[in-house]
């Protein structure tokens, strides 16, 4: 009976550092996976048997073959990689959208708008210049062309930013249609005893994804099954994945489930990025640089009206610019026919600038939220600039945090070579040992058989 539990105990025995050597084995497979988090192998005893009054050992068995994970490290780089990717996401577009006020490039609005007064201040030297009444409207031209540009430019970046949005969406969706798949395959692993741990890498790979475009509430179940919400609303478990498109909730570019419509609550990730410039930054800016523009033409025209042409009789009450809708500033048709029209001056006489120099002092008034036209300009652009110097460093702090904690997993889920050659090593030794003890029990029951 004790010979036979020495084979017993050596067979299982075999079998466990047999499985041990197999996990070791694919672990240093899989060093260079970076999806990869190392398993371990957890040995126990077997149960002892009972022999009288006496518990004899029968052995050593593997307990379970865990993955190395630090669950609450994982949860706090899912959350640092919503945030950086929706600071780096916006610091892009914030600076992208700097680039259409095109102030490199000498023709830029600023430019443009001194162009304009500038050449109104030439005039009233010398009211009377065909030449120098031409360049008013040579550069009153290129100021509407400025002006049309930079809104066309707004609403072309809308238009890009809605279609990235759109393709986030279809991404988020595939990625939660291959959890759901996962997860399926994870609880029927598990209910079938079958190992799940690099299903899990592949789920974990997935919830790593779709956290790069929203920000993500996850429950992880006890049969390893991923419950995930997206911005407040349930996406993905084992019993199936909700599809979102796109929404307006609250004047807001959003995510809304196709079913009934709910709205989320998007607060990190590419999509929260996208749907804060898409709904607020661009329209700001654009409604603040036309409520400039708007103030501008109004006070030119507010002086225009008073000042007389040089036409015979000369005429008053005309305006400069007639409409500005949607991005186009129209300058009086009549007065481009006929430059005779600009009123520079405010009574008869002839070599009288005193209109146009009212005109080009405009600049510096304060028509537009209490500010001149060149503050107002100064103070749009800066603030956008500083919006997207914000957002890249606040992205750089992320990137800084991220940094530390993919170490720190790298520390504790990566891979060591080295470890794992220790490990061959020890198994192998305890395989070998439990190969001898089953050639001790041989020659033990040889020995016994010839006695016999």
């Amino acid at each position: 009976m004790a010979i036979t539990r020495i084979f017993d105990m050596s067979q299982r025995s075999l079998a466990t550092y047999q499985k041990a050597l197999d996990v070791t084995a694919h672990n240093v497979a899989n060093a260079s996976n970076p999806d990869y988090a190392r398993q371990k192998v957890d040995l126990t005893t077997v149960s002892p048997d009972m022999v009288g009054d006496y518990s004899l050992g029968a052995g050593v068995k593997i307990d379970q073959i865990s993955r190395v994970k630090d669950e609450y490290l994982e949860r706090t780089i899912l959350e640092n990689n919503s945030k950086y990717y929706a600071n780096d996401k916006k610091a892009t577009l914030m600076q992208r959208m700097e680039g259409y006020f095109m102030e490199l490039t000498g023709a830029g609005i600023s430019d443009s708008l001194n162009e304009f007064f500038n050449s109104w201040s030439e005039l009233s030297s010398s009211p009377t210049s065909l030449p120098l009444r031409n360049n008013i409207l040579t550069s009153a031209e290129h100021l509407t062309t400025v002006v049309s540009d930079f809104n066309d430019n707004v609403d072309s970046m809308r238009s890009e930013v809605f279609d990235e949005f759109n393709q986030g969406v279809d991404e988020l969706n595939q990625n939660l249609k291959n959890l759901y798949e996962i997860n399926l395959k994870i609880a029927e692993s598990k209910a079938t005893k079958v190992g799940i741990n690099d299903l899990m890498d592949q789920r974990d790979k997935i919830v790593q994804a779709m956290s790069k475009l929203g920000n993500l509430t996850i429950h992880y179940m006890d049969d390893g099954v991923a419950n995930v919400s997206v911005g407040g609303i349930p996406a993905s478990n084992s019993y199936g994945a909700t599809e979102f498109k796109i929404g307006i909730v609250d004047d807001k570019l959003t995510l809304v489930t196709t079913d009934d419509g709910n709205g989320a609550m998007l607060k990190g990730g590419e999509l929260s990025a996208l749907s804060e410039v898409f709904s607020s930054s661009l329209l700001k800016a654009k409604n603040d640089f036309n409520g400039m523009i708007q103030s501008m033409a109004e006070a030119v025209n507010g002086e225009h009206v008073n000042g007389r042409t040089i036409t015979d009789p000369p005429v008053t009450n005309i305006e400069f610019f007639t409409t500005y809708e949607n991005g186009d500033l129209k300058i009086n048709s009549e007065i481009l026919e006929d430059p005779s029209l600009i009123a520079a001056s405010i009574t008869n006489t002839d070599g009288n600038g005193d209109n146009a120099i009212r005109i080009a002092e405009l600049i510096d008034k304060k028509l537009y939220k209490n500010k001149s036209i060149s503050d107002s300009y100064s103070s749009l652009v800066s603030s956008i600039g500083n919006e997207a110097k914000l957002a890249e460093n606040l992205a750089e702090a992320n990137q800084l945090v991220l940094g530390q904690l993919e170490s720190r997993r790298s520390e504790i889920s990566a891979v060591s070579v080295d470890e794992e050659m220790t490990n061959i090593l020890k198994y192998q030794r305890s395989y070998d040992a439990s190969a001898k003890l089953i050639k001790v029990a041989d020659e033990l029951l040889q020995t016994i058989l010839n006695l016999v």
